[in-house]
């Protein structure tokens, strides 16, 4: 859904390298109504890519784009990047005014059980998840993006039902 957007400086546009980019400042909100979190999704495994760039920052706890309820989901700041589930986090920071691509792997509990972070197909975190975790919202919200203390552009949000690899996360990169 669109809210209050303006579209003189909200929309899809032109970045100073020449790459589309919707940008989402001010007023304007967006909500994806993607439920990441509707079930828990550890059998499977979960990637979570989001190709973004903050700026004009006036408050760096900003939050620009999330899906969080009920102390599960993700946030993502003006400058970091937090991932929650019943009882694990993780987290990573990165530098405002870049265009970076941050991705977060799950990966399934057959496997490693690990949460990965990544930036720029650069791994950045990592922790292991308890076998009895759980990463489901028990109300399910969508993917929220805008702030008025903090203009974000979205390059790209890609969502797999699998944990990537290492080597599949470069290759996106």
């Amino acid at each position: 859904t669109f809210e209050n957007y303006n579209w003189a400086s909200d929309g899809w546009l032109i970045d100073d390298k020449g790459i589309t980019v919707h940008r989402v400042t001010g007023d304007a909100r967006l909500t994806i109504p993607l439920q990441i979190f509707a079930s828990d999704f550890r059998t499977t495994g979960k990637t979570l890519e989001f190709e973004i760039a903050t700026k004009e920052v006036l408050n760096y706890d900003a939050v620009v784009l999330s899906c969080y309820s009920g102390g599960r989901g993700f946030v993502i700041t003006a400058q970091q990047l937090r991932m929650m589930s019943e009882q694990s986090s993780l987290g990573t920071r990165y530098k405002e005014d870049e265009h970076i691509r941050v991705s977060i792997v799950v990966e399934k509990k057959s496997e490693n059980r690990l949460l990965l972070c990544y930036i720029n197909g650069i791994m950045s975190g990592a922790a292991q998840y308890p076998t009895d975790d759980d990463f489901s919202q028990a109300s399910p919200v969508g993917i929220t993006i805008g702030s008025n203390e903090c203009t974000i552009d979205i390059y790209n949000i890609r969502i797999y039902d699998n944990s990537l690899t290492r080597h599949q996360i470069v290759d996106n990169w």
